[in-house]
């Protein structure tokens, strides 16, 4: 049954491919293929974890995908014909955005520090509950006390610190790529004058390299590849299909990023056992077998319904003192084993939904989700003239890693609804807000605002 489902995952990429006018950031297509990817990771191991898919199993799989191309279809075919009959231009000038160096070398300046303030107590928390003779070793101590078995944290004003180093590296990232893709003009020169913006995503990755965070690493890596195709995309006023080429290369480039995914493990202080074939296919393919045992042997630990699914949100608005609700997800990350060996504890999106609403929320809950996201891309692709335009190509351009990580879990209700979101978001549209402002007024008067 797990092959039949490959099969089917490969044959739904194919026809979304052409469904969508081959256009690779359309919603549904990241979709298709990053489950088709996790399914043939699973049936690369189907021996080494006695993988039995069930007929529930593929069907919640089959159903819920069809549900989130149906409806991406429906939303596409509205912005189209809408359109054709307003007969929107579909041409869209991509301008330059320039910002005064010496402010940016400011924000450089200001994002080492608070590196350095990082670096120095992530060593001072691993001092304080162990010994280590290397930084990778620290690491791992702080890893352990601070996410595997929460003793500790980083303190409050720091992740405060940090919050600007991550906004900054997502609107750098739109920057650059808005101004590679702005006029007809040598594309090394163009690079060569916007490099500036290719440092703040740099001290990001460090960021996340001290905090022993490599999947942050991963979903920046995937926005930077959307961003760069839908401004390629309007550069060439949607007309041009990215060509397979490219694609090839993109792959590549994936694979590429896996292997240093597998060779960082560690140099940030991650314990590893497995080669590289076993451990990447227990990443990326493992969440299908775990939800299929958990499917079909459900646990049945008492838990307040939503509290799976919305976890995170509950606990800030019990911090608030907005409510007062008792959580007990002990059993949320458990893992799942085969003959002593460990499949993993990661159930994809579809466990904390079932597992919080049953068959009906799942259903409520994928169908918002590929509304939302269709409507963000469909916009884009559609309503150039939008006022909030490259607004929104920069929350789609974060949140795109939610879909990415479908197949892994449900990060987009578990993560978006947070106050640490809403501060990201607020910090990167408040960021892009006064780049493009500044800029429409040096434009303007010919004067450095920044």
């Amino acid at each position: 049954m797990i092959y039949i489902l490959t099969l089917f995952f490969l044959i739904a990429l194919i026809i979304c491919y052409y469904l969508f006018e081959k256009e690779i950031t359309t919603p549904s297509i990241i979709f298709c293929c990053t489950y088709f990817l996790s399914t043939l990771c699973t049936c690369l191991n189907v021996k080494e974890w006695g993988v039995k898919l069930q007929f529930n199993t593929f069907l919640v799989f089959f159903l819920g995908t069809l549900e989130f191309i149906i409806i991406n279809y429906i939303i596409y075919n509205y912005f189209k014909n809408r359109s054709k009959n307003k007969k929107i231009k579909n041409k869209i000038q991509i301008k330059d955005i320039k910002i005064n160096k010496k402010f940016l070398i400011s924000i450089i300046v200001y994002e080492i520090l608070v590196l350095l303030l990082l670096y120095k107590n992530v060593l001072s928390i691993a001092s304080e509950y162990g010994k280590y003779n290397s930084f990778s070793e620290a690491l791992t101590i702080f890893k352990d006390v601070t996410s595997y078995k929460p003793i500790t944290r980083l303190p409050r004003y720091l992740t405060l610190l940090m919050k600007p180093i991550v906004s900054a590296a997502y609107v750098a990232v739109f920057i650059f790529f808005n101004n590679l893709f702005t006029r007809k003009k040598d594309i090394k020169l163009k690079i060569k004058e916007n490099i500036i913006y290719c440092i703040f995503p740099t001290l990001y990755i460090t960021q996340r390299i001290i905090e022993s965070n490599r999947g942050s690493i991963l979903n920046l890596g995937v926005s930077i590849i959307v961003m760069a195709i839908i401004f390629w995309s309007m550069s060439n006023d949607w007309k041009k299909v990215f060509p397979l080429k490219r694609i090839g290369q993109l792959l590549l480039l994936g694979i590429i990023g896996l292997i240093v995914f597998y060779y960082s493990a560690s140099l940030v202080g991650r314990i590893n056992n497995k080669n590289m074939y076993r451990y990447i296919t227990f990443y990326a393919g493992g969440s299908i077998e775990c939800f299929n045992v958990w499917l079909n042997k459900p646990d049945n630990i008492e838990s307040f319904r939503g509290e799976y699914t919305f976890g995170r949100t509950i606990n800030d608005l019990n911090d608030l003192k907005l409510t007062n609700i008792h959580t007990n997800n002990k059993n949320y990350s458990s893992f799942v084993y085969y003959k002593n060996k460990m499949v993993g504890n990661i159930y994809t999106s579809y466990r904390p939904w079932i597992h919080d609403f049953g068959v009906i929320g799942l259903v409520i809950l994928q169908g918002l989700l590929s509304t939302i996201f269709s409507y963000m891309y469909y916009i884009i692709r559609y309503n150039r003239d939008c006022k909030y335009h490259k607004y929104i190509i920069l929350l789609y351009g974060y949140l795109i890693y939610t879909i990415f990580m479908h197949p892994i879990d449900s990060y987009f209700y578990l993560e978006t609804f947070t106050k640490s979101s809403f501060l990201m978001f607020t910090l990167m549209l408040l960021m892009l807000h006064i780049s493009l402002k500044s800029n429409n007024i040096e434009t303007l008067k010919n004067k450095n605002i920044w």
